[in-house]
């Protein structure tokens, strides 16, 4: 069984994300999308001058697009004290 990992902020999840991580499911049995977040977050959404994301929509986001795709799993990372 073939196992790939998409690793990635998706701050916000665009379609050059989905298209990425759609293109990656094809290639292997088994793919994880690992949502990196951190307290840092709230400062990128402010220098890119876009409302603050919260990881529980960065979730959403995610589930909401791949829950019709078991090969898909969505885990996320707190990258805070790295």
């Amino acid at each position: 069984m073939s196992l790939g990992v998409v690793v990635g902020k998706f701050l916000p999840l665009h379609t050059g994300h989905i298209n990425f991580i759609n293109k990656c499911s094809t290639k292997v049995d088994k793919l994880i999308v690992l949502l990196c977040y951190s307290d840092k977050n709230k400062d990128i959404c402010k220098e890119n001058k876009i409302p603050e994301i919260k990881k529980e929509d960065q979730l959403r986001w995610l589930h909401s697009v791949y829950q019709d795709i078991d090969h898909i799993e969505i885990r996320y990372i707190d990258e805070s004290n790295i």
